[in-house]
């Protein structure tokens, strides 16, 4: 295999060095037919050269015949950037030129003036002596155009996730211009795959500024690599897929908010079209290195290991938070968050079932890196304390991470832990309807809500078809009695649900069709039928068994 691979990277070297050879000679001829010319005001001296490959020096000396003032044109371009349909011989007066222009008129043909001013064209025009020397000047570009696109096509073969690497690491450099300096970088980072940092210091001889920014190429969209121009700047600038901003950015050595752009300058056209092939590789290289390097998780404990080694303590600025899972499907999540001003504990209570796994998303803030997650249905199922203090139930999380690598292993821990628990077999399975019920009787509980106590129980027939749900609400001033009696076979298993309300949860029940035949008593007076019983419950654990009994019992076989 190593041979076979030799052989074809000799044979493509062997096939560019023959098409460069072809090329220069078309070149050398060309600068041949480049003749002095001379209009009834200036005189024009034109001369051709090969600066790499497919790549063209151009110098037109345009000298006024009144005064002898000279203006120097250098022009350096790719003969691959010409529309070979727009190559032909125009007259102009008392001049002959041969006109070309850049592919979509793109301005891509770098232009010095007098080795003062820098711009970028999308046009030229050559001067011929007579209409024979016009054609031949166009017949010779037209000819060194496929040979350019073709040594263009292939100059850059690499292969290897390393090789980009490397590349990115020798050609990403200093860009000197006439008005601006910048001292430039780009390596890799071993903390992860497709992990890069990139540096710039820009100079204009009034101020310097200093920028740092680290991203991961998978998360940039190769689409966003596009050709910038301003003034003699020539640069390439990329964006991050969706805009969102996950590059790191610093500036002068202090970290700022997260960004989603960037530019890189490169000194020519070619440097800059060679930059932007390499990173659209690297970034496909990446994007698959990175997949494959995100662990797969098989237990519950090893997905909640992951996120409790990257989570663990995440620090930005004077801001500490320390963050911990435990348990397994069912977990607490503890946040505490530190700075100079204050401290506080966050502690949530909830089961990775209730999570939607296609909810798990990243985002940045400022200078911090967020993971949301929320509930299936936007049901407030996660117990929240604060500082000790139980607040309202709610319907999503919040989880911080150090780095946005760290944010996306984290998210892929959160959505495998979501589908093992999924996974899990129904609590009970196996028990008769019998046992099932007198497990429901053992989950009525004494509930307390603040200063408010629910004691509740079930009792049955012997056929355990009809009940009796007794449910004695007590506060400090009262308390109030309800009974309903009803037959278990007359709830529909489909209405059952669970719900929180503030800091209670709930389980309730409706029979078929909502028909009031449940009977119903308060404080040991008859009242109005109802169609409907509510529960109380502990915690979400202990509804959703309450939920999961009554469904099975009311159920058919």
């Amino acid at each position: 295999m190593k041979k076979y691979i030799l052989l074809l990277s000799l044979l493509s070297t062997s096939v560019l060095f023959a098409q460069s050879q072809e090329f220069s000679a078309k070149i050398d001829a060309l600068g041949n037919e480049l003749k002095k010319v001379e209009s009834g005001k200036y005189e024009y001296s034109q001369k051709i050269s090969v600066s790499q490959p497919g790549v063209v020096s151009l110098e037109i000396n345009e000298t006024a015949l009144k005064d002898g003032d000279t203006k120097t044109l250098n022009y350096q371009f790719n003969l691959a950037d010409i529309d070979i349909n727009t190559v032909r011989t125009i007259t102009e007066k008392d001049v002959i030129n041969v006109q070309v222009f850049a592919g979509k008129k793109q301005d891509l043909l770098k232009l010095t003036e007098n080795g003062e001013k820098i711009s970028y064209e999308n046009e030229i025009f050559l001067y011929a002596s007579d209409i024979e020397n016009g054609r031949a000047i166009e017949e010779l570009i037209e000819a060194a155009i496929p040979l350019a696109e073709k040594i263009t096509e292939n100059r850059l073969s690499l292969t290897t996730y390393a090789e980009h690497v490397a590349w990115l690491t020798n050609n990403v450099t200093d860009v000197n211009l006439i008005k601006k300096q910048y001292a430039q970088s780009m390596t890799g980072l071993e903390t992860y795959p497709g992990k890069l940092e990139f540096k710039v210091s820009e100079n204009n001889g009034k101020s310097a500024t200093s920028e740092t920014f680290q991203f991961n190429a998978s998360t940039i969209n190769p689409n966003s690599l596009l050709f910038n121009i301003d003034g003699e700047v020539f640069s390439v600038t990329m964006e991050t897929s969706r805009k969102l901003k996950t590059i790191k950015y610093f500036k002068d050595g202090e970290q700022q908010n997260y960004t989603n752009d960037l530019k890189v300058v490169c000194e020519s056209v070619e440097m800059a079209r060679d930059f932007q092939k390499v990173m659209k590789e690297f970034i496909a290289l990446s994007t698959t290195k990175f997949e494959n390097s995100l662990q797969k998780v098989t237990t519950i404990s090893e997905g909640i290991a992951i996120v409790n080694s990257l989570a663990n303590k995440v620090v930005v600025n004077e801001n500490s938070t320390s963050q911990n899972l435990s348990g397994d499907c069912v977990v607490t999540f503890q946040q505490n968050f530190e700075n100079s001003k204050k401290n506080s504990i966050n502690e949530y209570i909830f089961n990775f079932k209730d999570l939607n796994k296609n909810s798990v998303n990243y985002e940045t803030k400022g200078q911090e890196v967020i993971l949301t997650v929320d509930t299936n249905g936007g049901n407030d199922f996660i117990k929240y304390t604060e500082d000790g203090e139980q607040k309202n139930f709610e319907n999503a999380l919040k989880f911080y991470a150090s780095e946005v690598e760290d944010a996306i292993v984290i998210k892929n821990a959160l959505q495998e832990i979501v589908e093992l628990c999924n996974q899990e077999k129904p609590e009970y399975e196996g028990f008769s309807k019998a046992q099932k019920l007198d497990k429901l009787k053992e989950n009525l509980q004494k509930v307390t809500i603040n200063d408010v106590t629910f004691d509740q129980n079930l009792e049955s027939d012997a056929e355990g078809v009809s009940v009796t749900f007794k449910k004695v609400e007590i506060t400090s001033k009262k308390s109030e009695e309800t009974i309903s009696e009803f037959n278990l076979k007359d709830i529909n298993p489909g209405s059952v649900t669970m719900d929180t309300s503030g800091k209670n949860v709930t389980v309730t029940a409706s029979t078929y069709y909502m028909d009031k035949i449940i009977k119903f008593y308060e404080d040991g007076e008859i009242e109005n039928y109802q169609n409907t019983i509510e529960i109380e419950a502990n915690d979400i654990e202990n509804a959703r068994r309450i939920k999961l009994l009554l469904e099975a019992i009311t159920g058919k076989d």
